[in-house]
């Protein structure tokens, strides 16, 4: 696996490799802003059963998901679908977004933002706020508002009624 310094010419990268971040059930960032030359990041993520991601919207960055295997939920805007094995998903900066895990078994997915340089690092620094203890609602709202991300009031009660899902292993453990 290349280093932070980044690949010399081509990287290969196993499953399961990457930085390790503090974010959901697993969460890698496999492909870094600094490589790209800012361009895009990449992140290989596994969602559990239930879970439910915050709805948030980026005032910067857009993000395409791929869903590797299973199948995701998805609510962009108000638009509300499921997308499984082999689905694309574009999420447009400035749209609100959540997604999650409506089956019985981990979905896969792996996930571009571009631009990426602000988003990685807000990443990277969130999962330092997880692990050393301090990410509760209100230090992440906003610490993410400072730095683009913004989360959408009135939605997530809503959606977790709806499909019975939960946050548990999010932001906020």
């Amino acid at each position: 696996m290349p280093d932070s310094e980044g690949p010399q010419n081509l990287a290969l990268f196993a499953p399961g490799e990457g930085q390790r971040l503090s974010l959901g059930s697993r969460t890698l960032l496999t492909v870094r802003s600094e490589w790209t030359g800012g361009a895009y990041c990449l992140l290989d993520q596994i969602i559990e059963p239930g879970f439910i991601t915050a709805p948030h919207m980026h005032d910067m960055e857009s993000q395409v998901s791929i869903v590797v295997e299973g199948t995701l939920g998805f609510w962009v805007d108000g638009d509300e679908f499921e997308a499984g094995t082999g689905s694309c998903v574009f999420r447009p900066a400035g749209k609100p977004h959540a997604l999650w895990n409506p089956a019985g078994q981990p979905a896969h997915m792996l996930e571009v933002t571009t631009p990426a340089v602000e988003f990685q690092q807000y990443l990277l620094d969130l999962s330092d706020m997880i692990d050393s203890g301090t990410a509760d609602e209100a230090t992440v709202r906003e610490f993410a508002s400072a730095h683009g991300t913004h989360f959408v009031d009135g939605v997530l009660d809503d959606l977790r009624e709806r499909h019975g899902l939960h946050v548990q292993g999010g932001f906020w453990r």
